[in-house]
This record gives structure tokens, sequence and C-alpha cells, in this order.
């Protein structure tokens, strides 16, 4: 699959694992009741910003890839909102990270098949591959090094906090994917078991140390990738989680509207 030019590599099973409904965030003074996460998508980012504004909700992120926003809303808020014309609103809900079994990670070259490419000298050189997942551990040599044991992590960027530094894993998932992706280790058949050990990495960190995120964290870090893809000649996007689909709610049209 590819999204403006990015590979998506979706490792391992996308399962239903999250609940219905929003993800609860917090309490406003204005409203006794509890706020929620929403994407609002307009016509443009600039006027779910200015909607969401206008009808007091705080807004988290404005990712450009979604034409809106990511936003806490409350239920007189979110009623309001759909009263708008040309506004869709979209619940947020958990995401977690997926496993990919019980195979070693020795197997996976034979398993993907690489082997032939590998014979003929292509290790992945000259791409890199963006890791969406939960970080990555820097200091761990089969994560950061490639072949040669140079430094192969090219940019890390938080997701959760919006900018760029050590994306420490707390969960492991994306050091784990990392490891499959390029290892250079040396596996029991004398070959590295990472499938391309010759390319860079950019880690992009969305989900927490219980490998939980919501779509909104999951989106600003799409955008962020998006966005530097030309900066860092990312190639390929690693999505490895997954979480139930999400329906969205539409504004009412003015053309549709009663009296």
């Amino acid at each position: 699959m590819k999204i403006r030019g990015i590979t998506l590599n979706l490792l391992g099973a996308l399962a239903v694992v999250a609940p219905a409904g929003a993800v609860p965030v917090s309490s406003t003074a204005s409203d006794s009741a509890q706020a929620c996460g929403y994407i609002v998508e307009g016509r443009d980012t600039a006027t779910a910003v200015t909607a969401v504004r206008r009808a007091g909700g705080r807004i988290t992120h404005e990712p450009p890839i979604v034409n809106g926003v990511s936003a806490d809303l409350t239920p007189r808020q979110v009623a309001q909102l759909r009263e708008v014309a040309d506004l869709q609103l979209i619940a947020d809900a958990l995401v977690t990270t997926q496993a990919v079994g019980t195979t070693h990670d020795i197997y996976q070259r034979a398993m993907v098949g690489p082997d032939q490419l590998a014979a003929q000298g292509f290790f992945g050189n000259g791409i890199t591959v963006a890791v969406l997942d939960s970080g990555l551990w820097y200091s761990h040599n089969n994560v950061k090094n490639d072949l040669n044991g140079t430094n192969k992590i090219l940019a890390m960027y938080d997701a959760i906090v919006g900018k760029l530094q050590n994306a420490r894993d707390d969960a492991g998932h994306g050091s784990h994917i990392a490891t499959i992706i390029g290892s250079p280790d040396v596996s029991v058949n004398g070959q590295p078991p990472g499938i391309a050990p010759m390319a860079r990495l950019g880690g992009v960190k969305a989900f927490d140390g219980n490998g939980s995120a919501s779509y909104a964290t999951v989106i600003n870090g799409l955008n962020w990738t998006l966005a530097n893809k030309a900066k860092y000649n990312i190639r390929i996007l690693n999505l490895s989680f997954g979480a139930r689909g999400r329906s969205r709610s539409t504004g009412t049209t003015r053309s549709t509207r009663r009296s």
C-alpha cells in the first residue's frame, strides 16, 4: 500500500482491539460532562481550527494530512459542531501494537524471501524506513547499527509530545520491529537476520510503555513522516498496530438542514 510516495508495511495482524466510543480525556469547568478526543475534519485545517475554537474545544494537534484537527470536546461541543456544515467528527479511540507471532527473528529473511537479492548485494542501501511504533532503543547495536557498525538512525520524532527528541522505547515493540527490518547481527546460518540491514531508520514514537496510543497521536506521527519523507528519503513506512475502524459523523449540510 502507498500513500504519497511512501510504501506502507503493515507488519502483524490488524486485530480488533479498541473499545467502542471516544477516548475520555478530561473535564471542563464550563461543562460538567467529561470531554473526549475527536478528529474534526473540514474543507481544510483552518476551517476545522476555527470551528473547534468557536465551540470552545481544546485543540491538541493540527495535522494537515487529514485537513483537520485533533481536539478534546465535551458532549455539548460535539452537538454544536455537528450542526456546522462541511465538518466531519470521528471519535478518537485506542490503538495498540501488534505482535507477529512466535517465529524467531533469525528466520524472518527466509520467510519474507530477500535472500536472492542479498546474494546480489542488495541490503537496503539508500532507503530509509520509518517505524511508527513505540520508539527505538537507541543504545542497542542491533537497532542502531548497519553492517558496517555505522549508526543508521537518521531522526527520532516523538509524536506524543510533538517534537524531535530521543524517543525512548518503553514498550520494546518498536525496537523489536526495527531488528526484524535491519538487525546486522549474524544468525546461525551466517546471514544477518535483518531483512534490510543497510537501510536507514526514522523512529516515530506514538505508543506508550503499554503499547497503546490514540488515533490522534498516530495521525500526528503519519503527518510528520509525510512532511519529512523527502528530507530523510523515507520510502517505506512500517505500521504494526491495530484498532477498530471508526465511522464518520458528518455535520448537517446547509442544503439539507430542516427548519
